[in-house]
Formats: structure tokens, C-alpha cells, sequence
């Protein structure tokens, strides 16, 4: 069993690794070390005490939050991550996080839904049917709830992925001049009790 601050490094790092080469995150963040400090911080401070995450053989990792679960920084814990990213980052890194956040707030439904922050599996074991895991397990979750399910993709490479499972684009949109657009996909609630 590790600890959470060893869950949230290996969260960080394994979704770090395969979110590398994704263009949103490419555009945000400078470097590599700049995302995974995000991902860091946000794995100790929101899901893994309030939300749900699930890590499979140092290969694959996904975040997520249950339905009215805030996704909300305390006032320390984020400006102790700005101090980070202004060190991992700079300036530019700084501003344009700040950005998409508040696009990405902005944008989330009113309506309550299953929020898939992450899921991400390492280039190396792509292929071995880690992510198709992943996201059984996170539909299985909106099920429970009755919820729909809720995610943010920037890649359209993943597309036909999350559309194997259910999610439709609700919206797309551009968080500033020169970011890639952000595609915004919604899995329509199942009634709890009915099949998946």
C-alpha cells in the first residue's frame, strides 16, 4: 500500500509521461516537469481525498470525481502550485494555466456529472488494453450514479476512443489565440439499475 504523497507522485508522473506529446498541455505547460507538478498537486489535494483514482502496474492512471464533488484548490495548496509552476514553468506557463482553468470552468455543466480528469496510459503499454480497463471502470462509476459522464480532449487521436464508450462533443472550444481547440465530450447518463 503506498501513501498519498507517493500515490500522487506516481499519479503525476505516469499521466506526466503519457499527456507528453498531448497539444493542450503541450501549449500550457513549458515542460514536462511544469505538468506533472499540476498533476501532482491536484492528485494530493482534490482525488485522492475527495475523488477517485486508480493506477495499474505503474502503467496506466486515471483521476476522477463523483458527481457534486468540488474540483477545487484550497487557497494554500494553490498558491503553493503557483509558486511550483512560476519555478517549473515561468511567467507564460503561469498565465496560460490561470486561462485554461477559468475557460475549463467556465465551460463545466451545471448539470451533475462523473468527471474524468485523466486517463492515461504509458506509451510503452499502449496497446495491452489498460485505458479500455480504465474507462470500464469510470463508466461503471456513472452508472452507479445515474450520472452523465464528463471529460475534456484536446487529442484527436483519443476521439474514436471515448466515443467507443459513449461520449458525444458537446461543445468545442478555443481557450486562447494559438491553443489548440478543446473538445468537450459528454456520455449521457444511464438510469442506475439499467444495463450500461
Amino acid at each position: 500500500m503506498i501513501d498519498n504523497s507517493d500515490a500522487a507522485r506516481q499519479l503525476a508522473e505516469i499521466t506526466g509521461h503519457a499527456f507528453a506529446d498531448d497539444p493542450f498541455n503541450s501549449w500550457v505547460f513549458d515542460t514536462r516537469m511544469a505538468m506533472e507538478t499540476v498533476f501532482q498537486a491536484e492528485a494530493r489535494h482534490i482525488y485522492l481525498p475527495r475523488g477517485r483514482t486508480e493506477i495499474i502496474d505503474n502503467k496506466a492512471a486515471m483521476m476522477w470525481l463523483q458527481p457534486g464533488t468540488s474540483k477545487d484548490l484550497s487557497l494554500f495548496a494553490g498558491m503553493t502550485l503557483l509558486g511550483r509552476l512560476l519555478r517549473h514553468g515561468g511567467t507564460r506557463t503561469v498565465r496560460r494555466a490561470l486561462q485554461a482553468a477559468r475557460a475549463l470552468r467556465d465551460a463545466f455543466p451545471d448539470e451533475p456529472v462523473t468527471y474524468l480528469y485523466t486517463i492515461a496510459v504509458r506509451p510503452t503499454a499502449q496497446g495491452e488494453g489498460l485505458g479500455g480497463h480504465l474507462m470500464r471502470r469510470f463508466v461503471a462509476d456513472c452508472h452507479a450514479a445515474g450520472s452523465a459522464g464528463w471529460l475534456e480532449s484536446s487529442n484527436p487521436g483519443n476521439h474514436g476512443f471515448y466515443r467507443s464508450f459513449g461520449f458525444e462533443t458537446r461543445d468545442v472550444i478555443t481557450i486562447a489565440p494559438g491553443a489548440p481547440p478543446m473538445e468537450l465530450m459528454c456520455r449521457p447518463a444511464t438510469p442506475s439499475g439499467s444495463p450500461v
